[in-house]
């Protein structure tokens, strides 16, 4: 009886911690769209209540830190990336974030040490003047090295041409050499040595970027189908995502997809929408795209208790299925009184 209850006591405190992180992701989802409109004092507001919870929260630092940077304030990226890559060292964007962040730093100090001392503002180098000034020393000592082995050349034809034509002598008579007899036609002629050929050197494959790898091992190591993922690809362009996953025969590629989904716009905030392309036998078999904006709507409390059922998000969110399938009234939004 006693190990009923606790088994029960702790199914509850697993389910209010689900609960609790389901509460996190939703409010930082709202904060991030904030910050991408250029609201950022609500979205300031949101991560701070969020922090009140969870003051361990290293997306919400990272978010901090986005909209600081937004802001153009350094400093408080710097701060706030610092703390979060502290907090969870294997998220893949925080370092890249982080020496942006230091960069800005340094230029913004630069420009007010400048302007303190009256000096004018520093500009840096254009790359074209660079790029030309390499090409004129290499100019230069392509010149120097083809004036040497002309140089070269020319003494060896020197050395090795007919000399001039000496006037027979006694003495030269009794000193030259003997004269070789011509070879006779039999003598075979052997033919000259092959020269072997020079094996190229191996080029090892080229690896993929290092966020894309590093999105790949979180994702590998926080959900729960990390072990179907096979390749992480991000355009920092539109951000987006495309998770390329293994899908058994008698598995659903949509779950898996949406689980993966799920897994990588929890994980990285930036990320606005996620491709998903299910292989089997080495054949896309699947394909869908999962918005962050739908799946953001699946956090509020208002949808989810307007959609009870467990797995009521996954078709809600995913979109531009192939192959398509027949509509479900639950994939399509809910009506705005």
């Amino acid at each position: 009886m006693r190990q009923n209850v606790e088994q029960a006591d702790s199914g509850v405190q697993g389910f209010e911690m689900s609960r609790r992180e389901d509460d996190l992701h939703a409010d930082l989802a709202r904060a991030n769209l904030l910050r991408l409109r250029g609201e950022f004092a609500p979205a300031e507001q949101i991560c701070l209540r969020v922090l009140e919870q969870f003051p361990e929260s290293a997306a919400a630092h990272t978010l901090l830190g986005d909209i600081a940077f937004s802001q153009d304030k350094a400093a408080e990226a710097v701060e706030h990336y610092q703390i979060a890559q502290g907090l969870d060292h294997l998220a893949p964007d925080i370092p890249r974030k982080l020496e942006d962040a230091k960069v800005l730093l340094q230029v913004r100090e630069t420009a007010s040490t400048e302007e303190q001392l009256g000096l004018p503002p520093t500009r840096p180098i254009p790359w074209t003047a660079i790029v030309f000034a390499l090409l004129a020393v290499f100019s230069i000592v392509g010149a120097v090295v083809v004036g040497i082995n002309a140089s070269s050349s020319k003494v060896a034809k020197q050395t090795n041409g007919v000399a001039a034509p000496i006037s027979a002598t006694d003495e030269t008579l009794a000193t030259a050499p003997a004269v070789k007899p011509a070879p006779s036609s039999d003598t075979k002629t052997k033919p000259p040595a092959t020269v072997p050929e020079t094996v190229p050197a191996t080029i090892s494959a080229n690896q993929p970027p290092l966020e894309d790898r590093n999105l790949l091992q979180t994702i590998q190591q926080r959900s729960q189908e990390g072990t179907h993922l096979i390749e992480v690809t991000t355009d920092p362009r539109t951000k987006t995502a495309t998770l390329t996953y293994s899908v058994a025969a008698q598995e659903d590629p949509r779950r898996l997809g949406a689980e993966l989904a799920k897994a990588t716009l929890d994980q990285n905030l930036e990320t606005l929408s996620v491709t998903l392309r299910g292989v089997r036998d080495e054949r896309i078999v699947y394909m869908a795209d999962v918005p962050r904006t739908r799946y953001a709507d699946t956090l509020v409390d208002t949808w989810s208790q307007g959609h009870p059922e467990v797995d009521a998000w996954i078709p809600y969110v995913i979109q531009n299925e192939w192959p398509t399938r027949s509509p479900d009234s639950s994939e399509n939004p809910p009506k705005t009184p």
